[in-house]
């Protein structure tokens, strides 16, 4: 599972190689490029640079993020089609985090969270 750092790594390079929404190398605009071309991203408004604005130009990057929501600390299941939540592994001593893409921005973004909420699990494979 990816950390808070390997998460920052891919958003460094998808910005400075022009994966964002407007081809920019700067800013973080990158969840056009994430993001997956199927009609579950929803949204009550539009957003120039966000995932629903145009579908066709999402998922640049192959990476195929899907709006799936989130299980909250009570259990209850929310923000279908309108979010995607990607655990990151975090040190025994620190509070988790997840990196987050919203049907309405154009970045991505990070928070914390407790360890009783549901997320996706994106694996990667570690080269060293």
């Amino acid at each position: 599972m990816p950390t808070l750092a390997d998460w920052n790594i891919l958003e460094n390079y998808l910005i400075a190689n022009g994966y964002n929404y407007d081809k920019s190398t700067h800013d973080n605009y990158i969840a056009k490029s994430l993001a997956s071309q199927t009609n579950d991203w929803k949204s009550s408004y539009y957003n120039k640079g966000g995932i629903t604005s145009d579908l066709t130009l999402n998922n640049s990057t192959g990476f195929t993020a899907l709006p799936g929501g989130n299980r909250n600390n009570y259990g209850v299941y929310s923000k279908l089609g309108n979010s995607c939540y990607f655990w990151c592994t975090s040190p025994y001593d620190q509070p988790n985090s997840c990196m987050i893409l919203e049907s309405t921005l154009s970045c991505s973004y990070n928070i914390e969270s407790n360890d009783i909420t549901g997320m996706y699990i994106r694996c990667i494979r570690d080269n060293n």
